[in-house]
């Protein structure tokens, strides 16, 4: 191992993110991807997704990672609630000690930073903690918040991940619904031709502490994606608190670039719908 540990290009990372940081929401983030799996992926999210769902994931990613996402939401028939989310998040995985990413969330009520830091202690197992600031809320108060994650492959067609979110509970993170949770996902690639993925979760302070994420990715194309998933009594971040839902979704990777998109439609405890579109690049 290198005697000194090179500082990440912050300098890359801050400067698109400037023109983003305006007063809105805050909330943990679902790309269109992970809406689509219906909140799951915490043992294999992709490119940026791994700054709000799994830290440690950036150690699995090459180069600078980029993306921009889109979001609108809106209850039955354009009602409450309504609103837009927009995410700009950078990974920078060119250190070869550790890895690491920002992020901007916003929607109308705050704001929510991420940053991670990862490192990959083996082959098939890394490591990775995130930091996560909610503000801009004028009936709460701005919370300051962690996590933990690994990622470990056992086998080449199955991944497993870890993470302990919001490790910090007290009486202010709660105003968020900022409880922690404790979600092991598991990826399992059958065949080539499916991609299944289960995320059983726990919160031990909710009244209703056990809930999960499911999804399918059935690959249509070399690199295009059909999605598909479930979700119930996780997080849902367009309620800002706790929910089931169910998702679609398409996206496709190219060398250099991808999208996705994504509808989900949360049906308790308020029915809404959501729709999102993501643009990615990687250099």
């Amino acid at each position: 191992m290198k005697s000194f540990v090179r500082v990440p290009k912050t300098s890359l990372i801050l400067m698109p993110l400037v023109f983003f940081s305006f007063a809105v929401e805050a909330a943990d983030y679902w790309s269109p991807r992970t809406a689509a799996l219906g909140g799951a992926g915490t043992a294999a999210p992709l490119l940026t997704d791994s700054l709000v769902m799994n830290p440690a994931m950036a150690s699995f990613i090459a180069g600078y990672t980029g993306s921009f996402s889109f979001t609108t939401f809106s209850g039955p028939n354009d009602s409450e609630p309504k609103g837009r989310i927009r995410h700009i998040s950078v990974i920078d995985s060119t250190n070869p000690d550790f890895q690491s990413g920002f992020g901007i969330t916003q929607n109308p009520y705050g704001k929510l930073y991420n940053g991670i830091l990862s490192r990959k202690l083996s082959e098939n197992l890394s490591v990775g903690a995130g930091i996560k600031h909610a503000g801009g809320s004028g009936s709460k108060a701005s919370i300051t918040n962690f996590s933990v994650g690994s990622v470990f492959s056992p086998m080449p067609l199955v991944t497993l991940g870890l993470l302990i979110d919001n490790v910090k509970e007290n009486n202010t993170s709660l105003q968020w619904n900022a409880y922690r949770a404790y979600t092991l996902g598991m990826k399992a690639n059958l065949e080539k031709i499916l991609m299944v993925y289960v995320d059983p979760s726990y919160a031990p302070t909710r009244n209703k502490s056990f809930g999960y994420s499911a999804g399918l990715e059935l690959p249509v194309m070399k690199d295009a994606f059909l999605r598909m998933g479930r979700s119930q009594d996780v997080f849902q971040p367009v309620l800002g608190g706790y929910g089931t839902g169910v998702g679609f979704g398409v996206g496709a990777i190219f060398p250099k670039f991808g999208f996705d998109f994504a509808h989900f439609r949360t049906t308790a405890p308020t029915v809404s719908q959501a729709t999102s579109l993501a643009l990615s690049a990687t250099f």
